[in-house]
């Protein structure tokens, strides 16, 4: 779950931000505290939260960028905290991905696409945005929210993993 309120700061309001925090930020934590009582017990436990590129900050996203910054924070928190008990707890932050927040189901002629779709994955808009020219889809996140899960990945803790296709690297 998550949406972003676009707001300048001349148009931000705290109603907004209340959202975009009880959207993007407080359910994480929530279901973490519920689910962290059984795995100390257990002395395991794996959490995984979605963040976002944007929490290392994105023109007119104020209210989006701290909610997801916030899971940045959480992530090393409960990392250190939990560790004792051998729960790990780890955070991916997306760069652009097609989903339904970042306008899947339109081409920009306006018909209907599927993830599949080659637009998608070489589509000359990206060419100048990312190194690598396609935005990113669904399985490039689950594939590394799987291994963070894992047993392969039992030395990774307090870990927030950028998958921008290379944004944050620069541009080409």
């Amino acid at each position: 779950a998550g949406t972003s309120f676009g707001q300048s700061i001349d148009d931000l309001d705290l109603d907004t931000f209340d959202k975009s925090i009880n959207l993007n930020l407080r359910p994480a934590v929530q279901l973490s505290l519920e689910l962290v009582k059984n795995m100390k017990k257990k002395k395991f436990g794996r959490i995984v939260s979605i963040s976002s590129r944007a929490a290392l900050g994105r023109e007119l996203r104020t209210s989006y960028s701290v909610a997801k910054s916030g899971l940045y924070g959480f992530t090393r928190t409960w990392a250190l905290e939990l560790a004792k008990y051998n729960i790990r707890v780890n955070s991916i932050s997306p760069g652009a991905i097609i989903t339904e927040i970042f306008g899947v189901g339109q081409k920009l002629s306006g018909e209907k696409l599927s993830l599949s779709d080659d637009h998608l994955k070489s589509s000359e808009a990206f060419n100048d945005f990312q190194p690598i020219s396609r935005a990113g889809l669904p399985e490039d996140i689950a594939n590394l929210a799987v291994y963070l899960a894992s047993d392969e990945s039992t030395f990774v803790t307090g870990q927030d993993f950028v998958v921008d296709g290379g944004l944050l690297a620069g541009r080409p």
